[in-house]
């Protein structure tokens, strides 16, 4: 998994990574919210989610 520790990014990351990240999460906070953020606001509550052969694509829209 490409972490940068420093600054708590996923480089370039496959859906392994991030669920990997999440499993983390989960095990040490137990089910907390997940919350995102673009461009350091936060989102609405709800993400959409479409699947993709290559991809998975989450869309994200300013609060």
């Amino acid at each position: 998994m490409a972490y940068d520790e420093s600054n708590g990014k996923l480089i370039n990351p496959k859906i392994s990574d991030v669920i990997e990240v999440l499993q983390e999460q989960l095990e040490f906070y137990g089910d907390t919210p997940f919350k995102c953020c673009v461009n350091g606001e936060d989102t609405e509550n709800e993400i959409q989610v479409d699947f993709y052969k290559n991809v998975l694509l989450f869309h994200l829209e300013e609060a």
